[in-house]
């Protein structure tokens, strides 16, 4: 199992062909699906390039030395110098899975959806309620987000098609500055992990796979302006109290864990331990419930103005775009070498 980069990289492997027969249950914990990109490895070939500029790795034609034999003695850190340059600069984003036609020949919400995914791997996905907000405080700290930039996000995403933009200013109003930030959580935590991970579920569960799908919102009583935020679930996973955050709720890290090792013993979270846990229905592929994971355990329905924001995220992935997340981050700009690259350490 896996949680947000890992949780992508656990359900990659279950779309990879070379894994296929290697395992028969995945756990995805807050995956950053929006880092599997439906681009190809030869279309990302120039921002390939362009890293390999940053670290002065650049080949040696003269001595048949290509630029990517290079690449491969540069010491990992200079690749971590290279993420943060081009994180900060017009390139965005960068890390990413990619098409190559053999480890992974669809994105992995693709794979979902086509039923691509290996079959008969059970499978338990989920995310938190307010996955976002260790990501958007910073920024609302130095540039308030207001109505008007919530606004022109929404517009970005969705404004090629009003009705989208009404359905979205509908389920996630915004009436003031002051509600503003809350909203911008909301609608990046639906887009990012919400209706991706809810479109990985349907898919898990229309290939007949036994599939369980959570929502975890118990929040820190030290910390409630953060809420259900991103990892905050791990240490309840692990029922564990050594973590970068306690786990602070002995009854909920416990039902946790079980579910956990029940799901890696059985395929299914429930068994053995029938009697001593909230049953956790599974998630068919018409489903509108989860399990929700917080104060209380219990199965609810998914609240229709969810739903409604998720089905206008399917239409965001997969991300189709070099460079950043294009309309999931409220923008439609596209990476092209024409843009140049940050200057390298060595330039």
């Amino acid at each position: 199992f896996g949680e947000s980069a890992g949780g992508v990289s656990v359900l990659a492997l279950t779309v990879s062909p070379l894994a296929e027969g290697l395992f028969r249950g995945a756990i995805a914990q807050s995956s950053a699906i929006m880092e599997s990109l439906n681009v190809t490895r030869e279309e990302a070939g120039d921002l390939g390039v362009a890293v390999g500029n940053f670290v002065n790795a650049t080949g040696i034609p003269l001595y048949g030395i290509s630029q990517i034999s290079q690449m491969r003695s540069v010491p990992a850190e200079a690749y971590l110098e290279a993420m943060q340059a081009f994180q900060v600069s017009p390139a965005g984003p960068m890390a990413f899975l990619y098409k190559d036609n053999k480890s992974l020949p669809v994105s992995v919400y693709e794979g979902f959806q086509t039923g691509a995914q290996h079959q008969g791997v059970n499978m338990m996905i989920g995310m938190n309620e307010n996955e976002t907000t260790p990501f958007l405080m910073p920024i609302n700290a130095t540039s308030p987000i207001t109505t008007e930039s919530y606004t022109t996000f929404v517009d970005n995403a969705f404004g090629t098609n009003e009705s989208d933009v009404q359905i979205v200013m509908e389920n996630i109003p915004v009436n003031s500055d002051e509600d503003a930030f809350a909203a911008y959580t909301e609608l990046w935590t639906d887009l990012f992990f919400g209706s991706s991970s809810f479109g990985v579920a349907q898919g898990s569960a229309s290939s007949g796979a036994s599939t369980w799908f959570y929502m975890f919102d118990y929040e820190y009583e030290a910390a409630p302006m953060l809420g259900a935020y991103h990892a905050i679930e791990i240490p309840f996973a692990l029922n564990t109290t050594s973590f970068i955050t306690p786990m602070d709720n002995v009854a909920l890290g416990s039902a946790m864990v079980r579910y956990w090792t029940n799901f890696a013993k059985t395929g299914n979270p429930n068994q053995p331990d029938t009697a001593s846990l909230p049953n956790w229905p599974a998630f068919e592929e018409g489903s509108d419930s989860w399990q929700v994971l917080g104060d209380e355990i219990s199965n609810q329905p998914i609240p229709e103005s969810r739903r409604e924001v998720y089905a206008l995220g399917k239409t965001l992935y997969p991300p189709s775009i070099l460079g950043s997340f294009g309309p999931l981050y409220g923008t439609n700009y596209t990476w092209s070498p024409e843009d140049g690259v940050p200057a390298g350490p060595q330039a």
